[in-house]
């Protein structure tokens, strides 16, 4: 079976609202506080989504989102935590949804690869993650390289943790290693790539630079 790696968009956006609630609905380390949250959303069309799919659906998602700076960061993240040791611009994957028939496969690292592979390509001084002691997901941020440090406070709206949350950070220095890990874990030959997330993540970072860019001015003159 040949699975399409694509960028989602809004016209995508049922497909990606069912997955998420789906998958967010079988998790244990938290329950859906919003589930209006899971839909597709201002930070989807601004941020990078990108999706696995059969013929027929879609069976793993992740969103990559550019943060600019360390109040970008706090704001976007919705929790304290030691923001200083995080590099600028910087990456936030995050809202990422697997099939329960797919979680085998290792979707979700090939995403996880993309994005990082992107990641050093375009310039992104450190990719981040919020995670959830005990979860899978976790261990395998661990064996990436990911500095894995808890969280101070948070104040999340969209989900409610049943254990500790966890903020994941893994500098440039690390992607290549990190990729080579993943390349060990996937199975590319059934995979087929519809667009350059190269290509697609540096858009996502010029806007999001342009955006703040802009706004910093517009607060600047309304300050004179």
């Amino acid at each position: 079976m040949c699975l399409l790696i694509q960028r989602l968009s809004l016209r995508d956006a049922d497909s990606v609202a069912r997955l998420r609630r789906a998958a967010y609905a079988e998790a244990a380390e938290f329950v859906v506080a919003d589930p209006a949250s899971l839909g597709w959303a201002r930070a989807d069309t601004m941020g990078l989504v990108l999706g696995v799919s059969t013929a027929s659906e879609l069976v793993s998602t992740m969103r990559g989102t550019i943060l600019v700076d360390r109040e970008d960061a706090v704001h976007t993240m919705e929790c304290e935590f030691d923001v200083d040791r995080v590099s600028f611009p910087a990456l936030l994957l995050g809202k990422g949804a697997t099939v329960a028939g797919c979680q085998a496969r290792g979707l979700h690292s090939v995403l996880r690869y993309l994005f990082l592979d992107a990641a050093a390509a375009v310039g992104i001084a450190t990719v981040l993650g919020i995670v959830y002691e005990g979860a899978p997901r976790t261990s395998l941020m661990a064996r990436l390289g990911y500095d894995l440090r808890p969280v101070q406070r948070h104040w999340y709206t969209d989900l409610l943790p049943l254990t500790r949350t966890i903020i994941g950070t893994l500098d440039a220095v690390g992607y290549a290693t990190a990729c080579d890990r993943l390349r060990e874990m996937i199975n590319f030959d059934a995979l087929h790539l519809t667009i350059d997330p190269r290509a697609e993540l540096a858009k996502t970072l010029s806007t999001a630079l342009r955006d703040h860019s802009a706004a910093a001015h517009t607060f600047d003159d309304a300050a004179k």
